[in-house]
């Protein structure tokens, strides 16, 4: 019997349309949809994106200080090497966006997909991690070093030369993603699902040799 994890979805009933510098002038992100990528660079600090819709927007012109991401849905967007370190990340999707060198670290993220999304390079060290799913992405080279995991799955995405070391979990389903030069340490197999090619990537590096 497969079962499926329940993931909280973002609670968002009603939303008002406004660009970015409205809601800079007014300083106030909540329950507000943008459609609209900003006209001149801003600097957005000390405040939560709470209840907001968030649609085909490139986030190069924003800088953001600080800030925490609640019952959030960002449809095609582009939010690389954007910083959520030590940040609150809670009944977020991430849809068909890129991530890019983005950074959640030492984060507490819970009840959060990303879906069809480019995230090579994602900085998750030191995060507490519960609910999160990840499908038909790409993490190439991220890093999941010291994070703590309760509930994830990730399917259906590349994780060439991704870093689990240090890493703390229940149970980790890799089966059906890329996992070509991953990083691990011994740890990090207790209760991992592989299928039999992965295994013969994962277990010369602690000098196992598997023979055909």
């Amino acid at each position: 019997m497969v079962i499926t994890m329940k993931i909280a979805s973002p609670k968002i009933k009603e939303t008002t349309t406004k660009t970015f510098e409205e809601c800079f002038f007014e300083n106030n992100f909540e329950g507000i949809h943008i459609k609209e990528n900003p006209t001149k660079e801003l600097i957005l600090e000390d405040t939560s994106f709470d209840t907001c819709i968030f649609d085909n927007i490139t986030f190069k012109k924003l800088e953001l200080i600080n800030i925490d991401l609640v019952d959030v849905i960002f449809n095609n967007c582009d939010l690389s090497n954007k910083v959520f370190n030590k940040k609150y990340i809670r009944r977020v999707v991430f849809n068909n966006c890129k991530l890019v060198g983005t950074s959640f670290s030492e984060s507490n993220i819970k009840d959060v997909e990303i879906i069809n999304s480019q995230c090579d390079f994602l900085n998750l060290i030191g995060s507490k991690i519960d609910n999160v799913r990840i499908k038909d992405s790409s993490l190439k080279e991220s890093i999941f070093m010291d994070t703590t995991i309760k509930n994830i799955e990730i399917k259906d995405s590349n994780l060439e030369g991704t870093d689990f070391q240090g890493c703390n979990h229940d149970s980790i389903d890799l089966s059906t993603n890329e996992i070509a030069g991953i990083i691990c340490d011994s740890k990090f197999l207790k209760d991992l699902t592989v299928d039999l090619y992965q295994s013969k990537n994962i277990l010369p590096m602690f000098g196992i040799k598997v023979k055909e």
